[in-house]
């Protein structure tokens, strides 16, 4: 009976969420890089052809870091200049590379 009660109160963490925050806060913004207009060109050319359900690999700025990112495109709106790959949203001007995989 005992060890029971003991399975009840499992391990809490209450900071959890907020050393996950100041962890986030640490993050350095780095300046992003400029890319020349021939690779630009390429970019929005790749974009231009995509449908959601292709799937890509990118490399864009967060506003921090550059991430790549590999997944199934959900949204293309290129009047907005945005695209989906699950639930991260990146806009157009902030990709360095995209490569359309098989």
């Amino acid at each position: 009976m005992k060890n029971d009660r003991a399975k009840i109160f499992s391990s809490f963490n209450p900071l959890s969420t907020l050393s996950k925050a100041l962890r986030e806060q640490e993050r350095q913004a780095s300046q992003k890089l400029e890319i020349d207009e021939a690779k630009a060109y390429e970019n929005l050319e790749i974009l231009s052809t995509l449908k959601p359900g292709d799937n890509i690999s990118l490399t864009y700025h967060d506003g921090f870091d550059c991430i790549h990112l590999s997944g199934l495109t959900t949204q293309i709106n290129l009047k907005l200049q945005k695209i989906n790959i699950a639930k991260t949203e990146i806009n157009f001007n902030d990709i360095y590379d995209i490569t359309k995989n098989s």
